[in-house]
């Protein structure tokens, strides 16, 4: 309530509230996670950076993916992954291959393990350590 109140660019308040997403996600807060993901989403206005609604998708497509609604999450993480790729997010596409990886792999192994490889040579290319 607090973050809606406060004079924030929409922006900044979208990222935060993906922030707490990811946060209440890594503490198996789902209903949290996904209340985070909504309001971001509202936070974005029409005129949002396409490079928020990427980050903003991928953690939908993840709280999708925890709650066990594979189908949205696949749907979800594809639209992420494409804007991520045309705003030049490696790390959020990185993320959100993974996401999509567990989603598929279920269904088709090959599929998801191909996701997995795309994540694995993206972060090298892209430098990102962590991945």
């Amino acid at each position: 309530a607090r973050l809606a109140e406060a004079d924030e660019p929409p922006g900044r308040r979208g990222d935060l509230l993906v922030a707490m997403a990811r946060a209440a996600l890594a503490g198996g807060d789902l209903d949290g996670a996904s209340a985070a993901a909504t309001d971001a989403r509202a936070a974005a206005s029409s005129s949002a950076a396409a490079a928020l609604l990427a980050r903003i998708g991928g953690v939908a497509a993840n709280v999708a993916l925890d709650r066990g609604e594979l189908d949205e999450a696949e749907v979800l993480a594809a639209r992420a992954i494409a804007a991520a790729r045309a705003t030049d997010q490696a790390g959020v596409e990185c993320e959100t291959l993974l996401v999509l990886g567990r989603a598929v792999r279920v269904r088709d192994t090959d599929r998801g393990g191909e996701c997995f490889r795309r994540a694995a040579a993206l972060a090298e290319s892209a430098g990102l350590a962590r991945w």
